[in-house]
């Protein structure tokens, strides 16, 4: 980031054309001498990084000369010291630009406080200071566009005009000088110009250093399955020679007691796990390649294990994968988090071989957080809670700095540490190029060095926090650390000392928790991601639920895969997430179809009344218990009570009878639903069909019935028949035939 690239103003360009009419002679001499009247104010503005034109009386186009600081020695100068500024100055407009030169500028007052740091950054400040005699510079007399010439500055400290008894922050640039339109009469004018801060703190200046506790994270996203399977191969680049936990652990073996790590024990069981037999990568498309960073893994391992169980170090553990803590509240998955809280630390402890990490520090996304999900930290247990210091601001807001740290209970058992949001812009400043580094390394200093001078007989504790997945320069870091290291106005802090300080059981300005912003809301998991998660959780409770222990390898691995599903960092890699979760959900259903019903078909009861067997298998490694409930449908033609309890061996099969009865003629549908010893249905229910064949004899009976007594019928008519037989009666008279 540029703390401040500032040309002149447009609209202060004097006027290069030769005037038309006396009104125009007129309006330019009135013109000229508004300016004159203004006096020096009007001249001490640049541009601003955003690229806003102002005027630094010069008259050029804004940015055209382009200038970076790379170099600063020293960083904090003491009397009798030289001041050696160096980078280089870039044409960036699409002429040429001749006469080109550097000279120094410094306010000739000092900061007046934290806040005008962060005005300076963002270009919003017309503190652009005044030449410094003796530091101009002359560099080319002709520099064509994009090229560059590299420049330095050597200035005595007692050419600065500083007091020998105040110590103060100064606003510090280069500002490069240029003929634009040559030929025009005006000569060089400022083109551009770069500020900084320069912290100025001699030995006649009586002040009490400000304290940093300076908090490392190791952590990464974690992409690893319930079966060791990685996603992608991020984690194994990241501990190679030159990777970003690598490069973050050899900072903490440097600087042990400045540096506190907070560490992830989910990244430590990963790379465990990747260093012991070699892993496997799952690739986009679902294929399975081995893992190419076992060494590496074994490497970092054992450099940690060495590195961060030293007399000097004093680790932390992060919550178990960084949960999105806010988002799992939301979610109604509290319980998680209870998990992460008790269990952290000692996993830690376990994989790094260290008992005496005994303290977690639940880390928010951004070190915010909501009043509902800090009480359920505190109800799990928590007994420090990293926060932003913006997230819990002072009542009655003063301009000093408070110490780093305020109870978030009334009995102080929940301790919040808090992040300066100070040191936390200046960590997150662009360090890519030397000039962008040191820009981050001289707000750093002036960040600290402000804090000490706003009371100088009243020593402050502030915490840096970068975030969980910083990637800096460790050459860059190093440099930032000796700077503030071997200033008169910074020492490191530990967490002890954070802690025995007042503010700690709330000795001091009270507190309040800041509402919880909208556009951290928008950030987190989202709540349908969050509700498959959840119904995982539920269906993998019910498979714990068969098991004679709760907690197994089984079953365990799935947990931790899920836990890892929950990471804040999947907020900027949601497509990861979902991959994740898709392979967690894969293998939890595996084990789920592990333990099922075999049975199938139809079902014939002799009579109303039968058994219904039904064979369950188990095809895990250990033992199960199951329970048995059929039901019909419709249900007023099956009746069924519920099976007890049966355990089946791992790897078998167990057959069992079930009473059951049947009214009417027909098949009944019947669901076959395996239940937990705590009466939950488990798995989907497996479908039969059972009928009853009594209704069938009585139909044949009654059949049988009916024909036999037709038969007799029958039978007995054509006896009687036979017996009598049927004479036809004589016509009577009137019916007599008519003779012919």
């Amino acid at each position: 980031m540029r703390l401040a690239t500032r040309g002149a103003d447009q609209g202060a360009r004097r006027t290069r054309r030769r005037p038309a009419a006396l009104l125009t002679l007129a309006v330019a001499g009135l013109s000229v001498l508004a300016t004159l009247l203004a006096g020096p104010s009007a001249s001490a503005t640049a541009t601003h990084p955003t690229g806003r034109a102002a005027s630094n009386g010069s008259g050029a186009a804004s940015n055209l000369l382009g200038v970076t600081i790379d170099s600063l020695a020293p960083a904090a100068p003491q009397p009798g010291d030289q001041l050696v500024i160096s980078g280089q100055v870039t044409n960036n407009g699409s002429s040429d630009v001749r006469t080109v030169s550097v000279r120094l500028r410094m306010s000739p007052t000092a900061l007046t406080g934290r806040a005008e740091i962060g005005q300076i950054v963002s270009g919003n400040t017309d503190r652009t200071g005044n030449p410094v005699d003796g530091s101009a510079v002359d560099l080319t007399t002709d520099l064509s566009p994009g090229s560059s010439v590299a420049y330095t500055i050597t200035v005595p400290v007692a050419n600065l005009s500083l007091s020998q008894h105040t110590a103060s922050v100064r606003i510090i640039g280069v500002e490069a000088l240029g003929d634009a339109v040559p030929g025009d009469g005006y000569g060089p004018e400022g083109l551009g110009l770069t500020l900084t801060f320069l912290p100025w703190f001699p030995p006649d200046a009586t002040v009490t250093p400000t304290r940093v506790l300076w908090l490392l994270p190791l952590t990464d996203r974690p992409a690893r399955d319930a079966a060791d399977v990685m996603l992608n191969e991020t984690t194994g680049t990241s501990v190679e020679v030159q990777g970003r936990l690598t490069r973050l652990l050899g900072l903490a073996e440097a600087y042990p007691g400045v540096l506190t790590p907070v560490v992830d024990p989910a990244l430590m069981e990963t790379l465990t796990t990747m260093a012991v037999g070699g892993y496997q990568v799952r690739t986009p498309s679902g294929a399975l390649v081995p893992g190419t960073h076992s060494a590496a893994a074994a490497a970092w391992v054992a450099q940690a294990r060495s590195t961060l169980t030293g007399p000097q170090q004093n680790v932390l553990a992060m919550l178990y994968a960084g949960p999105d803590l806010v988002a799992l509240h939301r979610a109604g998955l509290d319980l998680d988090l209870t998990r992460t809280v008790t269990g952290s630390a000692d996993r830690l402890a376990t994989d790094l071989g260290d008992k005496a990490i005994t303290t977690t520090l639940p880390w928010p996304a951004d070190g915010l957080i909501d009043a509902g999900t800090l009480d359920a930290l505190r109800a799990a247990g928590a007994r420090l809670v990293l926060l932003s210091s913006s997230d819990l601001p002072p009542v009655n807001r003063g301009y000093e700095t408070l110490d780093g740290v305020a109870p978030l209970t009334d009995d102080a058992r929940t301790v919040g540490v808090l992040a300066d949001t100070g040191l936390s812009a200046a960590l997150l400043m662009p360090t890519n190029n030397p000039g962008a580094a040191l820009l981050a390394r001289q707000r750093l200093l002036a960040e600290v060095a402000a804090t000490t001078l706003e009371d100088p007989g009243n020593q402050r504790t502030i915490v840096a926090a970068p975030p969980p997945l910083w990637s800096p320069d460790p050459s860059t870091v190093a440099v930032w650390l000796t700077a503030l290291s071997t200033s008169r106005f910074m020492a490191p802090a530990s967490l002890a000392e954070l802690m025995a300080l007042p503010a700690a059981s709330g000795s001091g300005p009270s507190r309040t928790l800041a509402d919880y912003p909208e556009r951290a809301r928008k950030l987190e998991l989202s709540s349908s991601y969050l509700a498959v998660v959840a119904e995982r959780r539920t269906q993998l409770d019910t498979l714990r639920a068969l098991t004679s222990d709760a907690s197994n390898p089984l079953t365990d691995k799935i947990e931790d895969a899920l836990t890892r599903t929950e990471s804040a960092s999947w907020r900027s890699d949601r497509a990861g997430a979902h991959r994740l979760l898709t392979a967690v959900g894969g293998q939890l259903d595996s084990l789920l179809s592990s333990v099922r019903v075999l049975s199938r078909g139809t079902i014939t009861f002799p009579g109303e009344t039968g058994v219904v067997p039904v064979t369950v298998a188990n095809d895990l490694s250990e033992s199960v218990r199951v329970g048995l409930r059929l039901t019909g449908t419709p249900a007023v033609r099956f009746e069924s009570s519920p099976f007890p309890t049966f355990t089946v061996a791992p790897g078998t099969k167990v057959s069992v009878d079930v009473p059951a009865r049947v009214l009417g003629s027909g098949s009944v549908a019947v669901a076959v639903q395996l239940m937990t010893p705590d009466g939950r249905p488990y798995a989907e229910p497996t479908p039969l069909q059972v009928r009853s064949a009594a209704y069938a004899q009585a139909a044949s009976w009654i059949v049988g019935g009916l024909l036999g007594v037709t038969v007799l019928l029958l039978g007995v008519n054509f006896v009687r028949r036979r017996r009598h037989p049927v004479t036809a009666p004589a016509p009577d008279g009137d019916d007599a035939p008519v003779p012919g």
